[in-house]
């Protein structure tokens, strides 16, 4: 039997550093996610809002907010952002730790981003468990594919804030 988690999110802070530079996820997940998630993280445009996901203080994975998802990707509207570059730990991965995460995002967007309606991620054709996940916190397949990620076509999915 699995060990359930209790997740909460937040802002990325330099206290997550260290924990961020060692996250890894399973084998056969590294053609989806980034080599070095502090990297990636230091790298963020100002638009770009980085997130942890904690069990307790201990950082479980990450993700970050693109608000400025609506002028790269034009399935977006201008009332929406994108979540993307999801990565949990695998010590913690098959937990619910990004079901719950996620399923967290649409409050907090309607309390720090008001302005936010609707979110949009991507998730790769040849990924069905992060696909699976994204469905249990509310997001919706809008029927159309991604072409332009590295590494073959993508779901487009969104989730109604409000």
């Amino acid at each position: 039997m699995s060990q359930q988690y209790t997740i909460t999110i937040a802002p990325l802070a330099e206290q997550h550093f260290e924990a961020l530079a060692q996250l890894t996820v399973r084998p056969e997940q590294e053609e989806f996610a980034v080599p070095d998630a502090l990297a990636l993280a230091q790298q963020l445009a100002p638009s770009e809002r980085p997130f942890v996901m904690l069990h307790n203080d201990q950082l479980a994975g990450f993700f970050f907010v693109d608000l400025n998802y609506a002028a790269l990707h034009d399935f977006c509207p201008d009332n929406g952002a994108g979540v993307r570059m999801v990565m949990v730990d695998r010590a913690f991965q098959g937990q619910g730790v990004a079901t719950q995460a996620l399923t967290q995002l649409p409050q907090w967007m309607q309390r720090f981003y008001p302005d936010i309606a609707v979110l949009y991620l991507t998730v790769n054709c040849r990924n069905p468990g992060a696909y699976r996940c994204y469905e249990k916190c509310g997001y919706q397949d809008t029927g159309a594919l991604y072409s332009g990620g590295p590494v073959g076509p993508q779901h487009i999915m969104s989730c109604l804030i409000r």
